[in-house]
């Protein structure tokens, strides 16, 4: 007897969450929020460095995320 567990179901779900905050990590990079003429410093640096430090290490973490929920490609006798 062959068990299926609920995580192994959801996979393409998070799969699909994992690319779509890419999109949106991909789109903010290029926004007004990051490219913009601000003189904050944030970490005490300045705000464009930090910020394109924070997108890079969550572009990271995602990339994580994502080896985990890649969709496993069914067996040749499953259908």
């Amino acid at each position: 007897m062959k068990l299926k567990c609920d995580k192994c179901n959801h996979r393409p779900f998070w799969w699909k969450l994992c690319c779509g905050v890419a999109i949106l990590l991909s789109i903010t990079t290029f926004s007004p929020l990051v490219i913009g003429q601000y003189t904050l410093r944030i970490f005490n640096l300045p705000y464009l460095l930090a910020a394109g430090l924070i997108v890079g290490i969550a572009f990271i973490l995602l990339t994580i995320a994502g080896t985990f929920f890649y969709p496993k490609s069914p067996k040749n006798g499953d259908k």
